[in-house]
Parts: C-alpha cells; sequence; structure tokens
C-alpha cells in the first residue's frame, strides 16, 4: 500500500533529480529512507555505504560494523538497504525507528518495575482536585506562587544589566490584566505535497474542507511532553512510533547565529556555530542521546488498557517531567563534553546534524507552553536574544533550570519518522478568567472572609478574556474556566476525520482511502477490516468528545 508507493516514488524522483535530499522533499519522506531505498536498487552510494556493506556482506553485525568504523548503529542501519518481506520493504533490517518502538513496547510490559506507581500519581491527582473543592480562597497554587517568586527574583537581577520586561510574567503583564491561564493551538497537518487529485479524495471521503485540522485549547502551564498525548489523540494515533517538537527554521536559526542560506537544492542549511548550540543545550534543546530508560520514563501503558484514557491521564495536569537528560546540568555537560573532547568550537551545526542525526533541534518536553510560545499579537521583543544570553548566564551560574523566554508563535510536530507526518502548531490566542474571588479583590470587599462555594458555581461565574482584554462569549467562557480549573484541554474546531498509525504517511491514507471507497469488494474489505484492527472508524469526531 503506502509503503511501496513511497518506494517506487522515491526511484521515480530521483531518476529526475539525481539528487537523494531533493527527492527526500519531493516525495515527502526522510533524507535516511530514501537514502536507503536508493541503496537497496543501487541506484546510489558512498564511500561510507560502500565500507558498510563489505563488511556487512561478511557476516558482520550492525553492532560490530559501528565498532569497527568507529560510527553509530543508527549511522550504520541509515546504510543498509531494505529486504524484501512480506509486509514490503524494511522488514528484516529495521529502521532504528522500528527498533526503538520495538523497545518502547517491551518497556510498556516492564511498567511495574520502571514507572512511577499509579498509586503514586493517583494521590498526586487527588491532591490537585482537593484544592478546586469546598472552601476556596485563590485559584493560585503553590507551585504558581513559588514561580512568581523565581519570576521576580530574576526580574530583579535584570533590571541592575538594564533588561527589565524580560520575564514570561512581565512580557504577558504588558498585554493582558492577568497572566494567561489558557492558550488556543491550531494544529494543521502538513499537506505540502498533496495534488488537487488527491485533495479531492480527502474531500469525498475524509470529511476535509480545506485541510486536516484540530483547534484546541490547552492549559498554559501544559508541557510540550503533556502535548504530545494531545496531539497523538487529536489525530487518532496511537503512541506507536517516536516523535520530537522543533522550531521553525528561521527561529532555531536566529538563536544560533545562522545565516540562513540556501543551497543550490533550496535547503536551508543550520550555519550557525556548534558553540551557539551547546549554550542553548539543556536550556531550549535537547542534548541527543538514546538513553531509553530516560526517553520512556512513564510509559507505563499495560495491554488490555483503554488507549484513549491512558492518553487523557498524560495530557491532563498536573504536568511534571522527570526524565533526567532534559535537565540543564545534564544535558548541557554532555554538549560542552562534546564540544571540548573534538575542539569542535568553530564547526557549523550542519558539520554535525550527520552525527547527531538530525536531532539537534529537537525541543526540550519539560518546558511549559507559556514559557515557549508568543501570539502573533504580542509584538517580539528586538532585544529578546539580549534577554536570553542573560538567562543563559543565570542558568549557567546556577548550574540549574531556569524559565526560558517565549520566542516562536509556531512550533513543528513530527511523529512516526518512517511515515513522516509532520503538525505545524500555532498559538493563535491567550486566555484568562475572572470569578468572584478576583472581583472581591478588585473591589476590596474581600476583607480575608473565606466563602463556601463549588466547583460549579465558580465555572458558572467565571468570565473569560483574550488577549486583547475582550470579554469572551459565555459558551467560550465556560470552555476556557473549565480547562484551567480542571487542567485538561478541550478541542473546539476539527477538520477532517482521524488517521491511523502505519498506514504510510498522508499519501499512503489517500490510498487507503481510494482502496476503502474502492470497486474491488474483496480489497476493500480487507483494508476496511485492517483499518477497523488500526482503531479506524472512518467516522466524524464531534469536537467535545475527541478529547
Amino acid at each position: 500500500m503506502g509503503t511501496d508507493n513511497l518506494y517506487q516514488r522515491v526511484i521515480d524522483s530521483f531518476r529526475k533529480t539525481g539528487s537523494v535530499k531533493k527527492t527526500a522533499e519531493t516525495v515527502s519522506t526522510t533524507l535516511v529512507r530514501a537514502q536507503r531505498i536508493l541503496i537497496t536498487e543501487g541506484l546510489w552510494s558512498s564511500p561510507t555505504s560502500e565500507k558498510i556493506m563489505d563488511l556487512y556482506r561478511k557476516g558482520k553485525t550492525v553492532q560490530e560494523i559501528a565498532g569497527e568504523l568507529f560510527i553509530s548503529e543508527k549511522t550504520v542501519q541509515a546504510y543498509l538497504p531494505y529486504t524484501r518481506t512480506g509486509k514490503g520493504y524494511g522488514g528484516d533490517e529495521r529502521s532504528t525507528d522500528a527498533l526503538k518502538s520495538e523497545d518502547y513496547r517491551e518497556r510498556m510490559h516492564r511498567a511495574a518495575e520502571m514507572q512511577v506507581s499509579e498509586e503514586a500519581m493517583k494521590m498526586e491527582r487527588e491532591e490537585m482536585n482537593d484544592m478546586f473543592k469546598g472552601i476556596r480562597t485563590i485559584k493560585d497554587s503553590v507551585i504558581d506562587a513559588a514561580r512568581r517568586a523565581s519570576d521576580k527574583r530574576i526580574a530583579e537581577e535584570s533590571k541592575k544589566a538594564n533588561l527589565s520586561g524580560f520575564t514570561t510574567e512581565e512580557l504577558y503583564s504588558t498585554h493582558m490584566v492577568k497572566r494567561p491561564e489558557v492558550l488556543k493551538l491550531k494544529l494543521a497537518l502538513d499537506m505540502e505535497y498533496v495534488n488537487d487529485d488527491d485533495m479531492e479524495v480527502l474531500r469525498k471521503y475524509g470529511k476535509v474542507e480545506k485541510g486536516i485540522t484540530r483547534e484546541i485549547l490547552v492549559p498554559a502551564d501544559m508541557t510540550l511532553h503533556a502535548l504530545n498525548y494531545a496531539i497523538l489523540r487529536a489525530f487518532g494515533w496511537q503512541n506507536s512510533h517516536l516523535h520530537r517538537f522543533s522550531l521553525p527554521k528561521e527561529v532555531f536559526q536566529k538563536l544560533t547565529g545562522g545565516k540562513n542560506k540556501v543551497d543550490k537544492h533550496g535547503f536551508v542549511e543550520y550555519d550557525g556555530k556548534f558553540k551557539n548550540w551547546v549554550k542553548l543545550c539543556g536550556f531550549y534543546f535537547r542534548y541527543p542521546c538514546e538513553d531509553f530508560g530516560d526517553l520512556y520514563w512513564d510509559d507505563d501503558y499495560e495491554e488490555g488498557q483503554s488507549i484513549k484514557a491512558w492518553m487523557r491521564k498524560k495530557y491532563t495536569g498536573p504536568y511534571r517531567y522527570k526524565g533526567e537528560w532534559e535537565h540543564y546540568r545534564n544535558a548541557n555537560a554532555a554538549a560542552n563534553e562534546d564540544m571540548i573532547e573534538h575542539s569542535l568550537s568553530n564547526v557549523a551545526i550542519h558539520e554535525m546534524m550527520f552525527d547527531y542525526q538530525g536531532g539537534m533541534d529537537e525541543l526540550l518536553e519539560r518546558i511549559p507552553l507559556i514559557e515557549l510560545m508568543v501570539p502573533h499579537g504580542i509584538k517580539n521583543d528586538p532585544e529578546v536574544y539580549d534577554r536570553i544570553k542573560f538567562l543563559i548566564k543565570q542558568q549557567e551560574e546556577d548550574d540549574k533550570d531556569h524559565s526560558v523566554f517565549p520566542i516562536a508563535h509556531e512550533l513543528i510536530y513530527e511523529y512516526d519518522y518512517g511515515d513522516g507526518w509532520k503538525v505545524r502548531i500555532t498559538l493563535e490566542d491567550c486566555y484568562y478568567t475572572k470569578d468572584r474571588f478576583d472581583a472581591q479583590r478588585e473591589s476590596g470587599l474581600s476583607g480575608g472572609i473565606v466563602i463556601p462555594v463549588t466547583d460549579k458555581q465558580i465555572l458558572a461565574d467565571a468570565t473569560a478574556f483574550n488577549m486583547n482584554n475582550q470579554k469572551l462569549s459565555k459558551g467560550m467562557d465556560l470552555k476556557v474556566a473549565t480547562v484551567a480549573m480542571k487542567k485538561c484541554p478541550v478541542c473546539i474546531a476539527l477538520d477532517g476525520i482521524s488517521l491511523m498509525d502505519d498506514v504510510g504517511g498522508i499519501h499512503g491514507y489517500i490510498d487507503f482511502l481510494r482502496t476503502v471507497h474502492g470497486n474491488d469488494p474483496d480489497e476493500r474489505e480487507d483494508m476496511k477490516s485492517w483499518g477497523r484492527w488500526m482503531g479506524w472508524t472512518g467516522r466524524m469526531n464531534k469536537p467535545e468528545t475527541l478529547l
């Protein structure tokens, strides 16, 4: 289906372009996948691939080849040909992504030994719920109070450096009455290479009007780690493959000092200095390690669980991140060690991408959205990069995690590097709420009096405002207030039915729809059965039931 279709498209494109990079871009796949297909067909080789193949033919294992050539196992896999099986290409020598995904699933079965106990998570959730029951005086949690104290300390230090107004708190306070509690995100699937005929299939069978999109409301303090699960659920994927978040190329270039040079194939090279990236490693960017125990710190899914319910727990607050490699001390120390040991201070980032397998622009998932994203409507401060330098200096001195500064209104999310799904995340608006306690404090009538009130009453009385301080409609009031209180995202609009895993990306999905609605009854039924087994229903969800 989709895999064989991609295989042929890679061959055809390469015969026209003669470029592996251009081929990968044209057919919307990864460079490694295009490269392996061309190696398999004998259409492309390099000195490295020839060395690897020579050792492979001699019976050497991937691990042995990596050790002999002083390269990573991932690099070896990238230069090995696919093997044809009953399921298509790639069955015998699976990609690194497939191997990692297998490890991922094995870890799920060992959840009891590897993960935080469900009892501990339950207690934490109950503590959070207690904050919203019975007698309430303020909505702010102790964690928020601690963060404000930290922001105040850093703000005072920044003023000494003539960098006032640089914290997240102060950035938004110049535009909004209160710090945002809820963010409106638009999730748009990348459909750059979908032609008119394919689009017609999506309109006819996929219930797509303009594009496959979702609009969701999320708590402002939601981490990227939690957002991953919300995106998976929103599009119908089941957490079977790897994923990553990154900044738009132009933002990454600004952060690292790149000049946005375009090569002959139309690609922008990451030509900033490696030393600039090192300073940001553990601050914005994760160190590209393959410590599975750390990467999958919360993989506690057990066979038999509802995948939907399991994901819902992951994207419902309170939010936390317990992996070790994302913390500044560990990540930055490793990056600095690489730079010093190999004298890489003046090396360009793109020269290191091969060694790091393209992972240098991957964002830390412990970062809350409110600290990373800023909407279009808030003007980007011209001194933002000076302020980032100041924050980095603070972090270096303290040797611990500090809040980062919002730098982008868009993020890129990628899922399943083989199928090549890509989602553009846009921050469209910010919201804050006011309830009876805010009104009392503003009027000066509270006097420290405690008034019993229920969650239902708080939601009924709450009003919500956007980043222009405009009051929202009553229906939107309730949605924003509910997200703020319950710390759980909601979908407010969607275009297109849900997708599925392992279908071959957007083009494979289009082929799937053609087959399901085709004229061959046997082929149609086989495909429907496979789709149902993958969790696909073909039905349009109501926005309010999606998450």
